[in-house]
Order: structure tokens, then sequence, then C-alpha cells
């Protein structure tokens, strides 16, 4: 059974677009199979959102943007948040991306900004 992983947002906004470097390597070994990506509505909707704001937009196109939506839609499992977390993190938004983990059976959750208190 291939190991599962829950890629944060910031991850998947980053990555996905990536051609060098750790985040680009860590997008290739998912495409290649190495592992699952476990993620919620919560997770895709906040890439949707990052890849909109201006930074981004001048970075990628929106042929781009939608590639890779189509990619995690199609490769990653989508799972229903079915467990509560609370005040884990600092904000309750990055508490939905634990609780991602937790209700997909994550064995790893990669990302770079849940600060914890």
């Amino acid at each position: 059974m291939k190991p599962r992983a829950v890629l944060d947002a910031n991850t998947l906004i980053a990555g996905l677009p990536a051609t060098s470097g750790t985040l680009a390597k860590l997008i290739d070994h998912w495409r290649r199979g190495a592992f699952q990506v476990v993620t919620s509505q919560h997770i895709m909707e906040e890439v949707r959102r990052g890849w909109a704001k201006p930074y981004w937009r001048r970075r990628i196109s929106s042929a781009q943007v939608d590639r890779g939506l189509r990619l995690i839609a199609h490769w990653a499992e989508v799972t229903p948040i079915t467990v509560r977390v609370d005040g884990v993190a600092k904000h309750s938004e990055d508490d939905l991306v634990i609780a991602t983990a937790l209700s997909g059976r994550a064995d790893f959750l990669v990302t770079s900004d849940i600060p914890f208190r």
C-alpha cells in the first residue's frame, strides 16, 4: 500500500508549476506514483484562491492553473473532512488541513506554514 500524504495549499500552489527544487521533486514523485495525495475541498479551494492572486497571475497562465486543478482533482483522493480539529494551529483554516490529514488517514502532512500553539 502506498504512503498517503496531504500536501497543504502552499505546497501545491508553489510545487505544481515548479520546474526544479524540492517541491518540483515532491510533485514528480507523486506523479510517478510514489505516494497517494489526499486532499479536501477546503485545500482545493485554497489552491484556487492562491493561484488567483496577482503574484501567481503574473507567473503562470490560466491554462496552467486549469491543468494544475485538473491534476489535483484527477490524481488526488478528495476526502470529506470527518474529524474535527480545533485550536491546534494558530489559524482555524490550518486546523482544516490537519483535519484533512486525520480524516483521510494520511501518513504524512507536508506543509510549510502551520504554526502550532
